[in-house]
């Protein structure tokens, strides 16, 4: 009944065959629709509710009429929203998919509840509610969210990531009031080298992002930005079964096909695909030159069905170790009838082996051997903080990506924020930062206001920022606390780009 009920409301609202398919080939395979993307990224404080990204998957929306027609089932009504923009897990649930967990726990007026659970080998999707009365804007905090054991052991060897679906600034038009009613969030647990366990507990807490009390990050917190933390309310157990039996194996395809891009060896190992996901490995060639710093891929099925890189994924990729393995999340044809498939290489970002770091002098406020494109704006003092502003231009992505503007992927790292050193090699890394679209900000010392009346004659503060416009690029601003030497020295997060001017397309069944 839960099936028929959902594949009927589909085939009246979306009659389109193509479930997977935004873009359905003419001519070729690989036939693409070329978008401009943009996006807005701001550093936000740890633990904030602000933090909290909305994200969803990039190959296909379904239509607002179907998300809206789902949520009148009542056994998918708070699951609707995530799995209606998520081609990969609206398959999932098109083929009975789920796991009803239906437990829920209630401290200090906010009852959350565990409502269902979308689980294959390597992946789990948990999605819950948080509701009540007395904190309106009560929310699960992605930094006090783990698992546990049943004996209440650390379970080791996974990520997480949360999409909150009702309470952050990146909320869709197509959300309807009843999925912003809800208030489900949507959690996504990655375990890498771990099997997932059967029985497991939830632990997680939860803030009022207007009630809870604002606690300073002293850490993060310099004299260019205040940083802060919002404080618990309550904290929560849940156990939760996971019927092993339901969980459907993945399908391995080895492929071990050689290929060169930008004088550079890669391999592409194989492809997993998993009900929820499917997992793409490419191994570094020995005698690269570079690392592989990140590469954008997708596959496509002889129907014209693309399965892009996941919305959710913060970066759409991630690294095992520092083995020259790199794993990249794509939209899986798990459901899908598909004899052949074909993967698509669009970009890869590099770093040189022999590239060496940046350095920024900041007395003479000189920046040498900068990764290409990035322009040094300033380095700005006050007191003994640090802002270190840097431009480049906004990245463009050559498949479409219909979220491009509210993930923020015109932008990329140009340092690692952990790899900063002094003159003899102490090693520090930067505080809490921020990115700038479409121009860049420069700190003016000369500008001074005062404190409160009654405090006439002291300054509160000197400085302020200024905006200059300039369109086409962004602005990083990285802040470095407490810190009293001349130079410091950046590494790089990439030496240069590879766009080719077509994909390159490799057969991988």
């Amino acid at each position: 009944m839960f099936k028929e009920k959902y594949c009927a409301i589909y085939d009246q609202i979306t009659p389109n065959p193509n479930l997977l398919a935004n873009i359905h080939t003419e001519g070729g395979i690989l036939n693409k629709q070329k978008a401009k993307r943009f996006r807005r990224l701001v550093a936000l404080p740890a633990g904030s509710v602000l933090s909290l990204f909305i994200a969803f998957i990039l190959a296909v929306n379904l239509s607002p009429a179907f998300a809206q027609e789902l949520s009148k089932v009542p056994v998918l009504d708070d699951l609707a929203a995530a799995v209606s923009f998520s081609p990969s897990l609206s398959e999932a649930v098109l083929h009975n998919y789920v796991q009803h967990i239906d437990q829920e726990q209630t401290v200090n007026d906010i009852t959350i509840k565990v409502d269902y659970i979308i689980v294959d080998g390597k992946q789990l999707h948990m999605f819950l509610s948080v509701q009540s009365e007395k904190y309106e804007d009560a929310a699960p905090s992605a930094s006090g969210t783990v698992l546990l054991n049943a004996d209440g052991s650390p379970i080791a060897g996974y990520r997480q990531r949360m999409s909150g679906l009702v309470t952050t600034d990146y909320n869709h038009e197509y959300l309807t009031d009843e999925m912003l009613q809800n208030k489900t969030w949507h959690i996504i647990f990655d375990f890498m080298d771990t099997k997932i366990p059967n029985h497991i507990i939830l632990k997680t807490s939860v803030f009022d992002s207007q009630k809870s009390e604002m606690v300073l990050n002293e850490e993060e917190t310099t004299a260019f930005s205040t940083t802060y933390m919002l404080d618990t309310i309550s904290e929560f157990s849940i156990p939760i079964d996971i019927d092993s039996n339901l969980i459907q194996p993945s399908k391995e395809i080895t492929v071990n096909h050689d290929f060169m891009i930008d004088g550079q060896m890669l391999t592409v190992s194989g492809v997993e695909i998993f009900p929820t996901h499917a997992l793409l490995t490419i191994t570094e060639g020995e005698e690269n030159t570079a690392y592989l710093q990140s590469l954008s891929a997708y596959l496509a099925d002889e129907n014209g069905n693309r399965y892009e890189p996941h919305g959710y994924n913060d970066n759409r990729w991630y690294y095992e170790g520092n083995d020259g393995i790199t794993k990249i999340y794509l939209e899986s044809p798990y459901f899908t009838d598909f004899r052949n498939l074909t993967l698509a290489i669009t970009d890869a970002v590099w770093l040189d082996k022999d590239y060496g770091l940046t350095k920024i002098d900041l007395v003479n406020n000189e920046a040498f051997n900068l990764p290409p494109n990035v322009r040094f704006i300033d380095a700005a003092r006050l007191n003994n903080d640090w802002a270190i502003i840097f431009t480049a231009p906004n990245r463009q992505q050559v498949f479409y990506d219909p979220f491009f503007e509210q993930m923020g992927r015109h932008t990329y790292d140009l340092f690692n924020s952990r790899e900063i050193y002094n003159e003899t090699g102490d090693v520090f890394s930067f505080a809490t930062g921020w990115i700038w679209d479409n121009g860049y900000k420069i700190w003016d010392d000369t500008y001074k206001f005062f404190q409160i009346p009654g405090e006439e004659g002291e300054f509160h503060s000197q400085g302020r920022w200024e905006v200059v416009d300039e369109a086409g690029i962004f602005c990083r601003a990285y802040f470095l606390k407490d810190y009293s030497h001349d130079l410091v020295f950046l590494m790089p997060a990439y030496s240069h780009m590879s766009n080719p001017a077509e994909p390159i397309e490799i057969t991988i069944r």
